[in-house]
């Protein structure tokens, strides 16, 4: 299925999208939505996508100067409006740079004709409110994207608990974006058993997997010849986001199981990425005094 396929019938649309951590698609974070705007720019659609300036604290988006509500880029025919959010260090200071995403991006659509969709990714609920609050005030149809679940994510990494006020919270944002989606695409499979929980029938749900955008990438050179004098040990690569969700302690662990037997010592992990859990990582990997693991800064 494609984008398209999964959007209302009918002629070329005017296409919101709401993403907090959107960038563009030669960036080096969730470009997942620049693609698939240029995707609909080329189908004949008009997309605008609505990311935060500054969307997180170890990888600001933008500058904005003064009192600037936003500041747009283009990237071909896709609209890239990033809206002043409050910057922020800390969970706390997390959640009012989101809170401040829901309440600004609202103010930044002054000038653009009413759109056809407004599709709000749950890259974290307000985002999705906004969306919801905002189609429902224009008048056209809101679509809710799932990437992560929340708040189930945040109980199954060990985040919150279900007593927490903050899941209730979450909770009944995720009841009103169901309720009032036209339409729920994910890049979840089975996403359309878990839409049904909440009385979403399947064909309303779209499930649409990440993928590659070809055209960014050349085409793979010959690989250079190994040379004998060299390091030769077997490389395990891992091009990441070091955060919270992933588990990269886990590679620590196996890291320090290699050292420590000898059929492991010719193996090297290197690990290729950034993120907020990248330096906690780095100096445990320092205190345990492993050789084998290997930190690279982000590629282009």
């Amino acid at each position: 299925m494609s984008v398209s396929d999964a959007l209302p019938a009918g002629g070329p649309m005017n296409i919101w999208i709401f993403n907090h951590y959107a960038c563009l698609r030669h960036g080096s974070g969730l470009t997942s939505h620049a693609v698939m705007a240029q995707t609909l720019a080329r189908d004949g659609h008009e997309v605008t996508i609505f990311p935060a300036a500054f969307a997180q604290a170890y990888a600001p988006a933008v500058e904005i100067e003064g009192r600037q509500k936003f500041v747009d880029q283009f990237e071909g025919d896709v609209r890239f409006r990033f809206v002043r959010t409050r910057a922020y260090g800390g969970s706390v200071g997390r959640m009012l740079n989101m809170l401040s995403y829901r309440r600004n991006v609202a103010r930044c659509i002054k000038g653009f004709d009413r759109p056809d969709v407004i599709i709000g990714s749950l890259s974290h609920p307000h985002a999705v409110e906004a969306a919801r609050q905002l189609s429902h005030r224009l008048g056209c149809r809101f679509v809710y994207e799932i990437r992560d679940i929340w708040p189930q994510s945040l109980i199954e990494m060990g985040g919150i608990s279900r007593r927490h006020p903050i899941f209730w919270h979450f909770r009944a944002l995720e009841r009103l974006a169901f309720r009032h989606a036209h339409g729920v695409i994910s890049v979840l499979p089975g996403i359309e058993k878990y839409a049904a929980l909440h009385g979403v029938p399947p064909e309303r749900v779209a499930y649409i997997p990440n993928g590659i955008d070809p055209e960014l990438y050349p085409e793979p050179s010959q690989p250079p010849p190994i040379d004998s004098d060299k390091d030769e040990r077997l490389v395990i690569s891992c091009f990441t986001r070091f955060g919270s969700g992933n588990s990269m302690d886990t590679v620590i662990d196996a890291a320090t199981l290699l050292q420590n037997d000898p059929n492991g010592r010719d193996i090297l992990i290197r690990l290729v990425g950034d993120g907020p859990t990248r330096a906690g990582l780095e100096q445990r990997a320092a205190d345990l005094g492993l050789d084998n693991v290997e930190f690279l800064d982000l590629v282009s």
